[in-house]
C-alpha cells in the first residue's frame, strides 16, 4: 500500500473516531452601538465538559454589552450547550470553554490519547474543524518547521476560515495541538500549538 493511500487511511479513521469530539464553538455579541457580531471557529472536547481552542476564536466579552458562547458537537446543526465560562493563555492563543453541562452523551466516541512530542519535521498531520458555514471537515498535510521559540510549529495544510482552534491529530490518531492561523503577505501560513 503507498503512501497516498495509507494517508487516506488515516485520515478516515481519525475522521471517524473523533467527529463527535471535534466541536463547532459559536460566540455572540450584541456590541454597545447594538450592532450584532457573530463568530466562532472550531475545538476539541476533552472530558466531558471541557473544549480546548484557540483564544482568538472567542471575542472579548469586555467589548460587548451581552455576549453568548455556545459550542455543538459533531455538527453544526446540532443542539448547542452553553459555555458558562471562557480561561484564556492568550500568549499562547489558547482557551479553554467550561460547559454548562456535560457532554457525556458524545455517542460513545474515543478520549484523545495525550500528545505525543515527536521532532519528525515531515510527520503527516490531520486537522479537524467547521470551514465557515460548512460542517465537519478534515483536511492533512505535513509539519513543515517546528523551531519557533514559542512552541508554535508550522504546517503546509490548508486552513479555512472557522478551522481555528480545531485538533490537530497524526498519523496514529493522537491529539497533537490545537490548530490556527496567522496571516502574513503575501503568504498564508498555518501554525498549531502544543497544549
Amino acid at each position: 500500500m503507498g503512501a497516498p493511500a495509507l494517508a487516506d487511511r488515516a485520515a478516515v479513521q481519525i475522521a471517524a473516531r473523533y467527529n463527535v469530539r471535534t466541536v463547532h464553538v459559536q460566540y455572540v455579541g450584541v456590541m454597545y452601538n447594538d450592532k450584532q457580531e457573530v463568530g466562532g471557529g472550531s475545538g476539541l472536547l476533552i472530558g466531558d465538559s471541557l473544549v480546548l481552542t484557540n483564544s482568538h476564536v472567542i471575542g472579548r466579552e469586555e467589548n460587548y454589552k451581552s455576549f453568548d458562547v455556545n459550542a455543538r458537537l459533531g455538527s453544526r446543526n446540532a443542539n448547542p450547550i452553553k459555555v458558562t465560562a471562557v480561561h484564556r493563555d492568550d500568549a499562547r492563543d489558547l482557551a479553554l470553554l467550561e460547559l454548562s453541562q456535560s457532554a457525556g452523551n458524545s455517542r460513545g466516541a474515543s478520549r484523545c490519547p495525550m500528545p505525543v512530542i515527536n521532532d519528525n519535521q515531515q510527520a503527516p498531520i490531520y486537522l479537524l474543524g467547521y470551514p465557515l458555514d460548512l460542517d465537519l471537515s478534515i483536511s492533512s498535510g505535513l509539519i513543515s518547521s517546528q523551531t519557533s521559540p514559542n512552541g508554535r510549529r508550522q504546517t503546509d495544510t490548508i486552513m479555512n476560515v472557522g478551522n481555528s482552534g480545531g485538533p490537530a491529530f497524526n498519523e496514529f490518531g493522537v491529539a497533537a495541538s490545537s490548530s490556527g492561523t496567522r496571516r502574513r503577505f503575501p503568504v498564508s501560513t498555518s501554525s498549531f500549538q502544543r497544549p
